[in-house]
């Protein structure tokens, strides 16, 4: 099957653009406090922007997909959610061959992984590879965390709380509840024993 990249810088923008002011915030915020606590060992620290700028292109792939599944509000059909979970290998192909060199081999190695890997979860339900435990890089469940979290704010809008402590606030709660499918859960609970998650963005 032939895909069309043709939208791949139009789609890109649009989709920097969407995140820059929350998403990708978040996404440095959570970086920082894991790298800060040792966490991301080989990672060094001038490759946290490029880590956050990268996180902006893990759907890059829905473009690639039907709009109506894209955008559908209601539960998926099972064979919908098929096609949605194509999403992440649609990226990562995007990524290897339609991402200008301009934007540097570090950028574009995080971007495809990101994409690739950014539904996988800890136990191994995740998708495209079911990918479980440190099979999954860091980083990328740092945007896992990221992504789940953002779509959960969209439901508090008229809180007066700032972003990076209402996402705190629902994260801690997530634990507490025991959401085994929230993503970097154990990853989220290391934090909060370091005593990391205090701080604002």
């Amino acid at each position: 099957m032939e895909h069309d990249y043709s939208s791949f810088d139009v789609f890109s923008r649009t989709c920097l653009l969407f995140h820059s002011r929350h998403f990708e915030c978040l996404t440095a915020y959570l970086l920082r406090a894991v790298w800060r606590q040792g966490l991301l060992p080989d990672i060094p620290e001038d490759h946290l922007r490029i880590l956050s700028k990268a996180s902006s292109l893990h759907d890059i792939g829905k473009c690639a997909l039907s709009e109506q599944i894209v955008n559908c509000t209601t539960k998926l059909t099972r064979l919908e959610f098929e096609i949605m979970q194509q999403h992440t290998t649609l990226g990562a192909m995007m990524i290897d061959k339609a991402l200008p060199e301009s934007f540097g081999q570090e950028f574009q190695c995080y971007a495809k992984e990101i994409a690739l890997y950014h539904h996988e979860r800890w136990d191994g339900s995740g998708y495209p590879a079911g990918l479980k435990g440190t099979e999954i890089p860091t980083y990328v469940q740092v945007v896992s965390i990221a992504d789940a979290e953002n779509l959960r704010l969209r439901f508090w809008p008229n809180s007066s709380l700032p972003l990076i402590r209402l996402t705190l606030k629902s994260m801690r709660g997530a634990i507490h509840e025991g959401r085994k499918e929230w993503p970097g859960r154990h990853l989220i609970r290391r934090l909060y024993e370091c005593q990391c998650c205090e701080r604002s963005c």
